[in-house]
């Protein structure tokens, strides 16, 4: 019934999709996929709270289980509960360990609530364990700029463009940094490389 449901989720027949997924409860209530999946199209069907609850019983049956943590992450993120999406990955911590995509998650929130410290404190624990990840460097220096440290920033743009040389948003904000600090001549140079590889850009 799952899978049924899974395939019928996936061409938006959210209706019979609930109902396939219902059946699969009725023979296994402790089916923790299940109560995920059922999560999601309950968001589908503008039911918030009804999702929350069937993620939070995702949670309950297996609390190892990321995917609910993470949907319910999404869904107080996208909704600005940004106390409770805190409150989320700080449950998920206790249950996931080495997981980078809960500092990264963090790290979202603490820059909307423009806690930029923060934010980039947990950006060094994601690059701890994604030391190839040009986006982490990339995203860590807008808040190096953010917060005047020229340098910091630059280096930053620098290892993203050296780890993904056509990285279009990279050298882009290292344009803009360079602009920012009247480097007018080195910043055109920067916005040039990006059209060089997107015309479009």
């Amino acid at each position: 019934f799952f899978n049924k449901a899974h395939v019928l989720y996936f061409k938006k027949n959210f209706d019979d999709s609930l109902i396939y997924l219902n059946k699969a409860l009725d023979l296994n209530n402790k089916y923790f996929e299940c109560y995920n999946l059922k999560g999601l199209i309950l968001l589908k069907q503008n039911s918030e709270i009804l999702a929350i609850e069937s993620f939070n019983r995702s949670i309950k049956i297996n609390p190892n289980y990321f995917e609910g943590y993470k949907n319910l992450f999404n869904l107080y993120n996208q909704t600005n509960q940004l106390d409770n999406a805190l409150k989320i990955l700080d449950e998920a911590s206790k249950n996931i360990k080495n997981n980078y995509e809960i500092h990264y998650f963090r790290s979202l929130i603490f820059e909307k609530q423009k806690k930029l410290n923060q934010a980039i404190d947990e950006l060094n624990q994601c690059i701890e364990y994604k030391k190839d990840n040009s986006e982490l460097f990339n995203l860590r220096g807008l808040l190096y700029t953010n917060l005047n440290k020229f340098e910091l920033a630059q280096a930053d743009f620098n290892t993203s463009i050296k780890l993904e040389p056509k990285k279009l948003s990279a050298y882009h904000n290292m344009g803009n940094l360079l602009k920012k600090n009247n480097k007018y001549h080195d910043a055109i140079k920067f916005y040039k490389k990006s059209t060089e590889i997107d015309e479009l850009y």
